[in-house]
């Protein structure tokens, strides 16, 4: 589920049947969409859309909520009218009456359904969008979001289609006893001049220092640097490492730089969050009795 107060799209009960919102039932989809109570973009997964192929940076564009509580899509009438406009295919779906309810249980305005033509990093999505007036933004659901294997990186906040190859490989690096999936060490020796910083090759290694030969998308954690990365086929990856001491720091080849965690075993948290617990008093503990060392008296000064 989506932040920013969006509620979940539910199926309605009807003549004491219930639904499927995702499924076709005497031509009927019934379904509840998102509130329009918090809008702000900054919170909330959005998805750029190319209407064609072929795009430049002015080619026109449309932007929609990416939100897995909505059953079906919504578009609203000024992107159906870019889409119409300047897309590559629209096609009105016969014989389909759209009911839309929203969160409150109200009748929202529907103009059909149509199938339409989009392009996320240049490969195409074709899929049904109900077009209604009664939503601030258009609203990808599960039609979409299922079937095209749309997922968002819980880190940015970016949607991309899922990497079936690097999840599988993730799934096959085990927890080990600390929790982590693998240690993080220095592919090729490197030299990183004083009061500078430059990209180190680093690699997966296992408990016993052998390479990872493996695609996946981890977050790894090294101390005062922590990032999601996705390695390539052999296990490496490119990483800034600065070096804020007044000498060079030479760093030789297998040398520790920090662990790999599975990146669903982290949660990101806000700007605002992250400055509250820096400001957070240290917690001062006092000495332990069993810390002195009482075998000889004390002595008095």
């Amino acid at each position: 589920m989506v932040t920013g107060g969006v509620r979940a799209p539910v199926a309605k009960k009807v003549g004491g049947k219930l639904l499927d919102p995702m499924l076709q039932s005497e031509n009927i989809f019934t379904i509840c969409t998102a509130e329009n109570n918090d809008a702000s973009p900054s919170r909330r997964p959005f998805i750029k859309f190319h209407l064609r192929k072929e795009t430049t940076s002015q080619s026109p564009t449309i932007t929609a909520l990416y939100n897995t509580g909505a059953a079906v899509s919504l578009i609203t009438p000024a992107d159906f009218e870019t889409v119409k406009r300047e897309g590559e295919r629209v096609e009105r779906i016969q014989g389909v009456t759209c009911k839309v309810q929203n969160a409150s249980q109200q009748p929202m305005q529907t103009e059909g359904a149509w199938r339409v033509k989009l392009f996320l990093k240049g490969k195409p999505i074709i899929a049904a969008m109900i077009v209604t007036n009664d939503v601030a933004q258009s609203i990808i659901g599960m039609n979409i979001i299922g079937p095209k294997r749309l997922v968002m990186d819980p880190i940015t906040c970016t949607v991309d289609f899922r990497d079936e190859g690097a999840i599988a490989a993730l799934g096959v690096l085990a927890c080990r006893e600390d929790g982590t999936i693998a240690d993080v060490r220095v592919v090729k020796a490197t030299t990183i001049t004083a009061r500078h910083g430059r990209l180190v090759k680093l690699g997966l290694f296992n408990s016993d220092q052998q390479r990872i030969h493996a695609s996946v998308e981890t977050l790894v954690d090294m101390d005062l640097i922590a990032a999601t990365v996705k390695t390539d086929a052999e296990g490496g990856f490119l990483l800034h490492i600065p070096n804020a001491n007044y000498e060079d720091r030479e760093i030789k080849r297998g040398t520790l730089m920090g662990k790999a965690h599975k990146i669903t075993d982290w949660t990101p948290i806000t700007r605002t969050e992250a400055v509250q617990m820096a400001k957070e008093p240290k917690r001062e503990l006092r000495a332990h009795l069993s810390l002195i060392h009482i075998s000889e008296p004390t002595r008095q000064y």
